[in-house]
């Protein structure tokens, strides 16, 4: 029988994880890394896709790929210090040369993301100009359709084999979880009534959420959410000390950026209203 303190050790290293990450911090432009945009498919193309999947009844399988960052292969030399607690693989002042990225790096979404394309272009699949997250494989009567989302995956596709083929060969090149038929893609929940060929996003938890931040949970719902003919400006903003103090606990910034996200994803109705109150982001308090 173990002694209680392994034991204890064996329940905690089941519980909780721990990552190695870089010091991205402390890298330096042009010489630890150069460029380091990567792009993520846009949601307007999701519900694109996502309204061919509905109306020509088409699959929807979501896949993850794992640790995607520990894939791509470095171009620059980069040299870490040994992590804390490792020190006895080597003697003091040895460092690791870096081969691969590693979370933390500022590059490393870029060299992931290009790493990708590589590997779904040898594979058969085009790269979208217009959106470089979305591949597109045609051949004969066969299309397959992939937003990506950094490691999120979705296939869309009528043929069911031809999904499991792809996945398939894909983990030949990475160590991915396969995860069904997709019923949430990026927070966002999808009802399907195939027999309609309709497909509904909503985000209800990210909503429920959100009023419970900001203290909202017990507003009741009105027909717009903006009072017509109402017109905002700074002769509206508090003018007392009393209420000038209290605008600077209120996080109105961070509001405005949920709401501005609910609109881009699944609620464009919202989008006038957020746009106006966006309008006094810089100072709503004045």
């Amino acid at each position: 029988m173990a002694p209680k303190g392994q034991e204890e050790c064996r329940w905690v290293c089941g519980a909780l994880k721990a990552r190695l990450v870089a010091k991205g911090y402390s890298q330096r432009p042009g010489f630890d890394f150069t460029e380091t945009f990567a792009p993520t498919v846009r949601y307007s193309a999701v519900r694109a896709i996502l309204a061919l999947a509905g109306l020509e009844d088409m699959e929807i399988h979501s896949l993850d790929i794992s640790n995607a960052y520990l894939n791509g292969v470095l171009e620059e030399e980069i040299y870490m210090q040994l992590p804390e607690g490792f020190e006895d693989l080597g003697n003091p002042g040895d460092v690791l040369l870096l081969e691969k990225t590693i979370y933390g790096l500022r590059q490393a979404g870029r060299v992931w993301s290009k790493t990708l394309a590589d590997t779904l272009t040898k594979m058969g699949f085009t790269q979208i100009k217009s959106d470089p997250s979305v591949y597109v494989f045609l051949r004969d009567n066969l299309r397959i359709f992939i937003p990506v989302f950094v490691d999120d995956m979705t296939l869309i596709s009528k043929s069911k084999p031809a999904i499991q083929a792809f996945i398939q060969e894909l983990s030949t090149h990475f160590k991915l979880r396969d995860l069904g038929p997709t019923t949430q893609l990026l927070g966002i929940k999808i009802d399907r009534d195939r027999p309609s060929r309709t497909i509904s996003l909503s985000q209800k938890q990210y909503i429920l959420d959100m009023l419970e931040r900001y203290g909202m949970s017990d507003c009741k719902p009105v027909a717009t959410p903006m009072s017509p003919g109402s017109k905002l400006s700074s002769s509206m903003a508090p003018s007392t000390s009393e209420d000038l103090s209290f605008m600077k606990s209120v996080p109105y910034l961070n509001a405005v950026g949920s709401l501005m996200y609910l609109a881009i994803t699944t609620r464009p109705d919202i989008s006038y209203t957020v746009g106006v109150l966006a309008r006094f982001n810089s100072n709503p308090g004045c």
